[in-house]
C-alpha cells in the first residue's frame, strides 16, 4: 500500500532521504558493481501501423525498477514514500531510450503521468506513460496477404 506524499511527516522523510549525501548525476553503486534494471511494459493503446511510414504508434507504460543503497530509510510503518511530477526530477533514474523512436511525448492532462515509490529497502519504482512512434521494417512483397512483425527496443 502506498501513501501519496501530501501529509507533513513523508514530506519530511523524502527531504531526509535526499538531501544527505545524494546526488543524481551518479547512478547507484558508482564505483561498485552495475545497477540492475528490470523493465517492463504494459501497451495501453495501438493506434496505427502505417505502411507508407514504415511506423507505429502505441501508448503505453514504462515501468522500471532497481536498488538505489542511497535511498534506504528506517520506518516504523514500513510506509512507501511515493513522489510525483517535480519529485521525480530529484532522483535517478535508468537513461533509457528507444532506438526506432520516430517521435513521442509524455502525457500531462492535469499533470504528468509519472510516478516513482521508494522502498524502505532503497528498491524503488518508476513508472510513465507517454505515446511514441517507432519505426518498423515492413515486408510487404506479399501486400495485401502479408503480416508485420515490429520490435520494440529499449537500450541504455
Amino acid at each position: 500500500m502506498s501513501t501519496p506524499v501530501t501529509d507533513t511527516p513523508s514530506k519530511k522523510r523524502i527531504d531526509e532521504v535526499l538531501r544527505g549525501n545524494y546526488d543524481k548525476k551518479y547512478r547507484p553503486n558508482m564505483h561498485g558493481p552495475p545497477v540492475i534494471v528490470t523493465a517492463s511494459v504494459l501497451i495501453n493503446s495501438f493506434y496505427s501501423s502505417t505502411d507508407t511510414g514504415m511506423d507505429y504508434t502505441v501508448t503505453l507504460f514504462l515501468r522500471t525498477r532497481w536498488v538505489d543503497p542511497r535511498l534506504e530509510y528506517t520506518d516504523d510503518k514500513n510506509q512507501t514514500l511515493t513522489l510525483h511530477s517535480d519529485g521525480v526530477n530529484e532522483v535517478w533514474v535508468p537513461p533509457l531510450y528507444f532506438p526506432d523512436e520516430k517521435s513521442g511525448q509524455f502525457h500531462k492532462l492535469t499533470t504528468e503521468n509519472v510516478l516513482l515509490r521508494i522502498y524502505p529497502d532503497g528498491t524503488v519504482l518508476h513508472s510513465a506513460r507517454f505515446t511514441i512512434t517507432l519505426s518498423c521494417m515492413m515486408h510487404l512483397e506479399r501486400y495485401p496477404m502479408d503480416e508485420q512483425t515490429c520490435n520494440m527496443e529499449i537500450e541504455s
